[in-house]
Formats: structure tokens, C-alpha cells, sequence
């Protein structure tokens, strides 16, 4: 007669050591992914966030150079050139002349000074507002070219350009980014 031997099952009540390693690297994973979708999220919303600083600083002077209308054009419409870095013979380098809008006031300007006056308000905003902000007002038929250190201004046409440029920082390091408006009066 055989003898049977009778095995008793064990019953496993809890999770094995490999199971718990395993359930730790999946979940390890998943944080990391999440972690650098963050990352790329924030880059993407600062950067939307400086592109519309650099829209907001472009409107900004083209309602300056609305309200100082005769330092853009004359009566007759032709360009003065108060506000244009492509003409050196008009064009006033910005400098911090005080300027009121109030005629009346002891450091009223003539538009030429009021003009440099907005241009230098205006470098200054960018410089604070955008990473390394620098910006060119300029008449230029070709508008979508040029670097900070050469705006490439060409004089021609009847529209101002309002070139502004930034440093964006990117995967690859850092980049200049540049946002450009077309004005005509």
C-alpha cells in the first residue's frame, strides 16, 4: 500500500519582496515622467509668457509714437523719422530728456525730444521686462530679419518696424527670439 503524503497548500497573505521592488521602479518611473512634463510645461508657459511681454512692450511704443504723431509723420505724410534708427539724419538716440505731454509744464518737449525720450522709456521697459530685451523702431520693407547687434533697417517702405529681441532658454541652451510688428500711421 502506498502512503500518500498529504502537502498542505500554503496560502501567501502579502506581497513578496520582488513584487514590492517592482511596484516601487513602475511608480518611480511614472514620478519621473511627471516630473519632466512639469518641466517642459513651465518652460513653454514662461515662454509664452515672455512672448507676450515683448507684443505688449511693441504696442507700447506704437501708442507712443500715436501720440506723438508729428515726430512719425508731417501733415503731408511724409516720414519724419523722429522714431526711425534706419535714418541717422533725424533720428535721435534715446535719451532720458524728462519729457511732460503737458505743453505747459517747464520740461515739455519738442517731438524729436519727446521722441527720444519714448525710445529711451521704451529700452528701458524691455531691459526689465524680457531676458537681455533690447528693441529697434525702424521704417524697414523687410522687417523679419536682423540681430540686436544689426538690425538690418533698410529705410524702405512706408511701415515702421518695431523689432524687439530676447533670450529665451531652451533644451539646447540658451537662443534669441525676436518679435516683430508692422506699423503705419
Amino acid at each position: 500500500m502506498k502512503q500518500h503524503r498529504h502537502v498542505r497548500a500554503r496560502k501567501q497573505s502579502g506581497f513578496g519582496i520582488m513584487e514590492v521592488l517592482v511596484a516601487l521602479v513602475v511608480l518611480s518611473l511614472g514620478l519621473l515622467s511627471i516630473a519632466g512634463l512639469q518641466i517642459i510645461s513651465i518652460r513653454s508657459v514662461h515662454g509664452s509668457f515672455v512672448r507676450g511681454q515683448a507684443m505688449l512692450s511693441a504696442y507700447a511704443i506704437a501708442d507712443r509714437m500715436r501720440a506723438n504723431r508729428l515726430a512719425v509723420r508731417d501733415l503731408d505724410g511724409t516720414a519724419i523719422g523722429f522714431y526711425n534708427s534706419a535714418d541717422g539724419a533725424t533720428y535721435q538716440a534715446p535719451t532720458d530728456n524728462n519729457c511732460t505731454e503737458d505743453a505747459g509744464a517747464a520740461t515739455a518737449c519738442t517731438g524729436a525730444e519727446m521722441a527720444a525720450h519714448d525710445l529711451f522709456e521704451w529700452n528701458q521697459s524691455l531691459a526689465g521686462r524680457l531676458p537681455n530685451g533690447q528693441g529697434t523702431v525702424c521704417i524697414d520693407a523687410t522687417s523679419n530679419d536682423g540681430t540686436p547687434a544689426a538690425p538690418a533697417c533698410d529705410g524702405a517702405g512706408g511701415a515702421y518696424a518695431i523689432k524687439i529681441w530676447w533670450t529665451d532658454i531652451e533644451q539646447a541652451g540658451a537662443t534669441t527670439k525676436r518679435y516683430v510688428m508692422r506699423f503705419q500711421l
